[in-house]
């Protein structure tokens, strides 16, 4: 559930039109990592969403497959604090989107 409110409130900033932004799979070209790595400031649950608007802030092609995923049983997710990150993190995402903190 806190999954699906995470990317509501991702997909009502205008950060990502994708269904599913926290899957844990992700992969990228050279390019991809030297545009959208050096660029990062979050390392915790928005780390996703943060790479997807830099690389489309720098014009990159982004696509999202299905994949089959199993979350590992040792993951845990504290619903207070954790999602009080999250929050936190988007609103920095959007505020650094915003301000083009993310464009060359």
């Amino acid at each position: 559930a806190m999954g699906r409110v995470f990317n509501l409130v991702v997909r009502s900033l205008g950060l990502s039109a994708f269904r599913d932004t926290q899957c844990g799979f992700k992969a990228f070209s050279r390019r991809a990592l030297e545009a959208i790595f050096p660029r990062m400031r979050v390392d915790r649950f928005g780390f996703d969403v943060e790479a997807l608007v830099i690389a489309r802030n720098q014009g990159l092609r982004v696509a999202e497959l299905p994949v089959f995923w199993v979350n590992s049983p040792e993951a845990k997710v504290n619903p207070v604090t954790d999602a009080s990150r999250m929050f936190w993190d988007v609103l920095l995402i959007w505020y650094r989107d915003r301000v083009g903190h993310y464009r060359d």
